[in-house]
């Protein structure tokens, strides 16, 4: 990797820290684990949610699709929002959701416009 692109990467970290994200990292896609585990998780028991959400199942794709899309990256960025569960558990969790769709597309918006 070149060093703009270490440069610009490290940029937008920071800036994923400016939205709000409590740690971010850069990572090779082959570092990404996607289970099939996980998404049988939300089948049995079955979420109370299931289906009711556009980015979960059934209407995301699943683990297989997810690995098939990771092929076409050389990198991705990985960021997390820290939250208290009794938060995640309660009528304010829409406002974290908002906060990490915001963050992502927010990260996204940058990364196209530097061109990374």
């Amino acid at each position: 990797m070149m060093k703009t692109d270490i440069k610009k990467l490290n940029e937008l970290i920071q800036y994923a820290y400016g939205l709000g994200a409590t740690d971010a990292a850069v990572l090779s896609p082959g570092e990404i684990v996607a289970d099939q585990y996980f998404a049988d998780r939300c089948k049995e028991p079955r979420c109370e949610y299931y289906g009711l959400a556009k980015s979960c199942p059934p209407y995301v794709s699943g683990p297989s699709e997810f690995k098939k899309q990771l092929e076409k990256f050389s990198r991705a960025i990985f960021f997390k929002i820290d939250v208290p569960s009794e938060i995640l558990f309660s009528a304010e969790r829409r406002e974290v959701f908002q906060l990490l769709h915001q963050t992502a597309a927010g990260i996204e918006r940058e990364a196209i416009k530097k061109d990374i």
